[in-house]
C-alpha cells in the first residue's frame, strides 16, 4: 500500500514590531479581492484601498500589542486613538462619497498645479517622516504622471497636510489630507476667495518605527487626485 507523503513543515516566523508594515501589506494583498471583505468595507469606490489598509493596520497593531504587558494608561491611550480614528474614518467616508462627482468637475481647466506641503510635528520629524521627504515624493509623483506644475493665475494650489499624535505606547495616529484650493467668486456678494474644491483624507495608526510608511498613504491620495485631474483635463 502506497503511503501518502507528509505535508511539508510550516515555518512560523515571529515578526518584530518594526516589520508591522510588511505584515499589513501581506494581509491586504491576501484579502483585497475577498468577497466578504468587500462587503464588510462597503461600496466606498476609490476609498477601498485605504480603508482596507486601515483595517489591516488595526488588526495587526492589536496582534503586536496583545502579548505585551501594558499599563492601564497605555491601554486607554490605544483605545482613545483607535476610537477617534474610526469615528473620523466614518465621517470622512460619508462626506467624500457625497462630493466626488462635483469635485472632479471642479478640476476642469486647471492649467497648472502649485504644491504646498505643511510642516509636520517635531515627533514625526524625529521618527523619519519629514516635510522634505513628503514634498520630494509628491513632486516626483506629479512630474512622473505628467501633471503640469506652475504658479500662473490659472493654477490650483495642491495642499498636503500630515497631522500626527504620538500615544504613550509609541503608537502614532495620523491624518493625511490632500486638498486643492482655487480662487472662486462667491455668488452672494461677488467677492473672491480661495476655497477647497477637491479633498480626500486618510487616517490610521502605525508604530513609531513605521511612521515613514505614511508617505505611502500620501502618495495613494495624490494618485487619486491625479486620476481625477486627468478625467477632466487632457494630458499635455
Amino acid at each position: 500500500m502506497r503511503s501518502t507523503p507528509a505535508p511539508p513543515a510550516v515555518r512560523v516566523i515571529a515578526l518584530p514590531p518594526r516589520r508591522m508594515a510588511d505584515a499589513v501589506d501581506v494581509l491586504a494583498d491576501s484579502f483585497r479581492d475577498y468577497p466578504a471583505m468587500r462587503y464588510f468595507i462597503g461600496p466606498v469606490g476609490r476609498h477601498y484601498e485605504m480603508r482596507l489598509l486601515l483595517l489591516m493596520e488595526f488588526f495587526t497593531s492589536a496582534r503586536f500589542l496583545k502579548d505585551r504587558h501594558m499599563r492601564t494608561d497605555e491601554k486607554w491611550s490605544i483605545a482613545t486613538l483607535t476610537l477617534t480614528t474610526v469615528a473620523c474614518v466614518a465621517l470622512t467616508t460619508m462626506t467624500a462619497l457625497a462630493q466626488n462627482d462635483d469635485e472632479v468637475e471642479y478640476l476642469s481647466d486647471l492649467r497648472e498645479i502649485n504644491l504646498f506641503v505643511d510642516d509636520v510635528s517635531a515627533d514625526a520629524e524625529a521618527a523619519g517622516l519629514t516635510r522634505q521627504l513628503i514634498e520630494d515624493s509628491v513632486q516626483a509623483q506629479l512630474r512622473e504622471r505628467g501633471v503640469p506644475l506652475g504658479r500662473s493665475r490659472q493654477a490650483g494650489d495642491l495642499y498636503v497636510r500630515v497631522s500626527t499624535h504620538r500615544g504613550a505606547t509609541g503608537l502614532f495616529a495620523y491624518c493625511v489630507r490632500v486638498s486643492v484650493q482655487q480662487l472662486v467668486t462667491i455668488e452672494g456678494n461677488q467677492r473672491r476667495a480661495f476655497v477647497d474644491t477637491w479633498d480626500l483624507d486618510g487616517l490610521g495608526t502605525v508604530g513609531e518605527g513605521n511612521l515613514p510608511q505614511v508617505e505611502r498613504i500620501v502618495l495613494q491620495i495624490v494618485d487619486a487626485f491625479i486620476d481625477d485631474y486627468f478625467e477632466v483635463n487632457d494630458p499635455r
